[in-house]
């Protein structure tokens, strides 16, 4: 347990890195980079893991495991694909959306 840098766990709990919430906020901001902003996945990925102070891992977590997704590849092809991603993320979050919904329509 000693090597816990507990500073860096709690920073992070309160930057979101680690919260429901949080990956709803990554999720919807790697889609707006990458459907409203036109960027590529690589791009979205270093830019939003910045933005959140968390590695890219994460990142590609929320993309494809917690999406239930096969692989990066799965993710990248529902970009293509607004209405089936929006299914998708409103069956992941019931209780965010219109958020979904105002974004991807």
């Amino acid at each position: 347990m000693d090597d816990i840098n507990w500073d860096e766990l709690l920073k992070k709990i309160e930057e979101g890195g680690y919260t429901h919430d949080a990956l709803f906020r990554q999720l919807m901001d790697m889609v707006k980079s990458m459907l409203i902003s036109k960027k590529s996945f690589a791009v979205a990925l270093y830019e939003i893991s910045q933005k959140y102070n968390v590695d890219e891992s994460t990142i590609r977590d929320a993309c494809q495991r917690r999406l239930s997704l096969k692989s990066i590849k799965d993710f990248k092809n529902l970009t293509k694909y607004p209405e089936d991603l929006m299914r998708l993320l409103n069956k992941k979050f019931p209780n965010r959306n219109q958020e979904i919904n105002d974004l991807l329509k």
